[in-house]
């Protein structure tokens, strides 16, 4: 069996992992950005076989799953009564949920398990975990689920589900682009947005970076800025979609984080802090403190971060979300993260009723459920017609923008070998620019492209 290669760095410098991410519990601030999966052209879907091995298989007899989570308080009890739902529709399926204190943790239990052989049924991930699992052959492919006349999706059922979600759980570029995953737990990228001081300005909200540029030279006064930066390697990211620009190239064998799209986004940054009107954010959360005690009057971030930006501000004024804002010739674009749920291999039997859970909990019904109440989005677009999701939107707008408006722009990010360390590569360089401003942006992001060529080659 082969072992991923990050096994090593592993257990050596811990310091090195992926950051912990929260979930949007009660115990948690936000769910920090992770890595997605995709590009711009989705992989092709699976075609229906003609002898497909799926449908051979029943279960006559009880099975019980062990299934890996990081959902904490409020979602932590949702998510036990939508297993409880599940289990009082399928007698036959007990699920054993079993919380790991955060994505790194869970991570790190996950590659000293398969090095050992062992591995739960079922666990949450992001996608380019999944691909160094994979180095171990320890997933399975759920192409012949979805495509199975017994227990797989309809063409309409599939076309219900929100594109861009489908496309990082089938964009394993390395492993010949099989569904490997399937949307969970998704949030997306926005720009929140302080409404009373943007009126106070006579300004609207920006769409373009030019229009950005010029709102922030109109807001910031003395101790209220324009933005407040917190180092996020999706972030940026964001920004390269929103200027037209790619993480990778196509061909996945090339990042582009230090061409003219890159550039242009650290430029922003280096030219809003020596204009004094940005902050950075150094300390985890703090621009969602400058956002709610109006030190700043934008900032950029995921959607799970919704009730605690609502929890910052308080009441004190009107605030909202928008999509990033792009470069004139490039539509509305941004960059969607979250978790993906994942099959581990078993039995057949265990294998198909850890796929039935899966189909479960997207299920419209069950999707307009968990999303109302984690503050996730939907993952099918037909609950958006649901009352949860309707209530919900009405109840509370910034969420009917995120799902009404913005989800249909998201665009994953990447899911290769490599990726974990080019996103630490990327902060490393916005690091530097954001501590010295003045100096060229492209030096960092070139070191930061030779460090991830060389991770992605090994």
């Amino acid at each position: 069996m082969r072992i991923p290669k990050q096994l090593t760095l592993l257990l050596l410098a811990p310091a090195l992992l992926l950051a912990a991410a929260c979930s949007s519990g009660s115990e948690s601030k936000t769910e920090e950005a992770k890595p997605a999966a995709a590009q711009a052209t989705a992989p092709a879907q699976p075609q229906a076989k003609a002898d497909n091995p799926v449908d051979k298989v029943t279960l006559t007899e009880p099975v019980s799953l062990t299934f890996y989570h990081t959902q904490t308080g409020a979602n932590a009890e949702k998510l036990k009564s939508v297993i409880s739902g599940f289990e009082a529709k399928n007698p036959n399926i007990k699920i054993n949920a079993e919380f790991q204190d955060g994505y790194t943790n869970l991570y790190k239990k996950l590659l000293t398990s398969i090095a050992a052989g062992q591995w739960p049924d079922i666990s949450v991930a992001y996608p380019n975990q999944i691909s160094e699992y994979q180095q171990a052959n320890a997933v399975i492919a759920l192409d012949d689920y979805i495509t199975s006349e017994k227990y797989g999706f309809t063409k309409a059922e599939l076309d219900d589900f929100v594109e861009s979600y489908l496309a990082e759980s089938r964009y394993y570029p390395e492993y010949g682009n099989k569904y490997l995953s399937f949307p969970f737990t998704k949030s997306l990228l926005v720009m929140y947005y302080n409404d009373n001081a943007l009126k106070a300005a006579n300004q609207k909200v920006p769409t373009t970076w030019d229009e950005f540029k010029a709102v922030c030279a109109a807001v910031a006064k003395g101790d209220q800025k324009c933005l407040s930066i917190a180092n996020s390697a999706s972030t940026f990211n964001g920004f390269l979609y929103s200027r037209g620009g790619k993480i990778i190239s196509d061909d996945a064998k090339t990042w582009q984080m230090n061409q003219q799209a890159g550039v242009d986004s650290l430029q922003l940054y280096a030219d809003l802090i020596n204009s004094n009107h940005a902050i950075w954010a150094e300390k985890p959360f703090a621009d969602q403190v400058d956002f709610g005690a109006g030190r700043s009057v934008f900032t950029m971030g995921s959607t799970s971060g919704i009730p605690f930006y609502d929890k910052e501000v308080a009441g004190k004024f009107k605030w909202g979300i928008a999509n990033m804002p792009h470069a004139a010739n490039v539509q509305p674009v941004t960059v969607l993260y979250g978790a993906s749920i994942s099959v581990f291999k078993s039995t057949p039997q265990k294998q198909l009723a850890a796929w039935q859970f899966i189909k479960y909990f997207s299920s419209p019904e069950v999707t307009a459920d968990w999303a109302t109440t984690s503050g996730y989005m939907p993952v099918r677009k037909s609950a958006l017609t649901l009352k949860p999701v309707t209530d919900k939107i009405a109840q509370f707008a910034p969420y009917g923008v995120a799902v009404k408006e913005i989800s249909p722009t998201a665009k994953p990010e990447t899911s290769n070998s490599g990726t974990q360390e080019m996103r630490d590569n990327v902060e490393a360089a916005i690091t530097a620019v954001l501590s010295d401003p003045k100096k060229p942006v492209k030096p960092p992001l070139d070191q930061a492209f030779q460090k991830s060529q060389q991770a992605l080659k090994k």
